[in-house]
């Protein structure tokens, strides 16, 4: 080396740089990983990382490389006719035949590849690769805090739809009170007094002399009291219609029925058919104390229906049992004691006590069980019954009976 050779500085232009690093570092200046530009572009990352190391022999296809290569391209800003021409110097690859060009770039790009190596690592350690870091770590944030509000919104709506179905069935079973349009007037208009006094000045009977102040106050109208109303603001399907209403029963009443039925149903069909004011004015028909005594009184039973009947006496012991017609009678021992009945279409079945008809022992079709055959409980419990009905109904059924073939 001569003494007059000087040394020439390098610059950053010196040096060539390739078409790989060019690409590099625009997608640095974007910010944008390798998964940033996959998601965006929907190419895969190893396939952007074989254009940038150019190894077109890396794609699956060598009919794909032009069509990634412009993608990318643009997507970087850079001029696809400029970065074309650069790839095919470097790598080899003709568009014309990119199937024989693209086996021999295999090659190539996999010795490249392994010296791009290094300046991945150093690009993915510096502050524009944590920058990507961090961008993607709030992007899954957000779709995680989206599906939160999404289901707190789902969860709203089911709570809702759910309220608004519960207050809407309780709306429809309220019962209310509608307002009459025209309130009745509370005070009345005092009457007219000038008549009275013109017919008394034009010579009329002589009347008493009445201060018409006293008769003012007479007959001034009074203050009508509003009606005592019990509010029954609630469902329908708390009302017992024992309790209130037509059909509710008294408190006597309820205890003297009760006296009359023995064991676990006494005479239950009795009491499906009976009214309840039919069964409050038969109770007290039977606790008059001018009913004649009933103690020691025959008692029978009268059918004006077919109905089965099963007699036991205080034992267990059967002491009758049969089905009788309809017109027949059956009259009980004198002798024995705590006879209970059964009996089936109890409307059909009455009881004469000491000559007097008391009955049915209940409604058409239904069973009476454990019905205890004493003359002081039936008489208490049962109404007294008219024997012309009972012998017509009697009377009819026996002729249908005959007819019958």
């Amino acid at each position: 080396m001569s003494g007059d050779e000087t040394p020439r500085l390098r610059g950053f232009d010196s040096y060539k740089v390739r078409l790989g690093d060019e690409m590099r570092g625009e997608r640095a200046s974007l910010g944008k990983s390798l998964l940033d530009v996959q998601r965006d572009l929907r190419i895969k990352a190893a396939h952007i990382d074989a254009l940038e190391n150019a190894n077109p022999g890396a794609l699956p296809y060598p009919g794909f490389v032009s069509a990634y290569l412009r993608t990318y391209a643009r997507y970087l800003g850079m001029d696809e006719n400029e970065v074309m021409r650069r790839f095919c110097e470097e790598s080899g690859f003709d568009p014309a035949n990119p199937a024989g060009v693209a086996r021999g770039a295999a090659r190539v790009g996999a010795a490249r590849s392994a010296r791009r190596e290094d300046l991945d690592a150093v690009i993915a350690g510096s502050r524009l690769a944590a920058v990507s870091r961090s961008e993607a770590m709030s992007g899954r944030f957000d779709s995680t805090l989206r599906g939160v509000g999404s289901l707190a919104m789902l969860g709203a709506l089911v709570w809702g739809v759910g309220f608004g179905g519960w207050a809407l069935l309780q709306n429809i079973q309220r019962v209310e009170f509608a307002p009459t349009p025209d309130a009745p007037a509370a005070l009345a208009e005092a009457p007219d007094f000038s008549v009275m006094t013109r017919i008394v000045r034009a010579g009329g009977p002589a009347l008493p002399a009445i201060d018409a102040d006293a008769l003012a106050a007479v007959y001034a109208a009074q203050e009508v009291a509003p009606p005592r109303v019990v509010q029954r603001d609630g469902p329908i399907a708390a009302l017992n219609p024992s309790d209130v209403g037509l059909y509710a029963r008294s408190p006597a009443t309820q205890s003297r029925a009760a006296a009359a039925f023995a064991g676990e149903g006494g005479l239950a069909g009795a009491a499906e058919g009976a009214d309840a004011h039919a069964a409050a004015e038969a109770v007290e028909q039977a606790a008059d104390p001018h009913e004649p005594a009933v103690e020691g009184a025959a008692l029978a039973l009268v059918f004006s229906e077919e109905a089965w009947v099963r007699v036991r006496d205080a034992a267990g012991v059967t002491v009758h049992e049969a089905l009788m017609r309809a017109g027949s009678r059956w009259d009980a021992p004198a002798d024995a004691e705590g006879l209970v009945l059964r009996a089936g279409n109890a409307g059909g079945v009455y009881v004469e006590i000491g000559g007097v008809l008391y009955g049915p022992l209940g409604a058409r079709g239904a069973v009476a069980g454990r019905v205890a055959l004493e003359p002081a409980v039936l008489v208490d419990a049962l109404p007294k019954a008219d024997a012309e009905v009972l012998g017509v109904s009697a009377l009819v059924a026996t002729t249908l009976t005959r007819a019958a073939p």
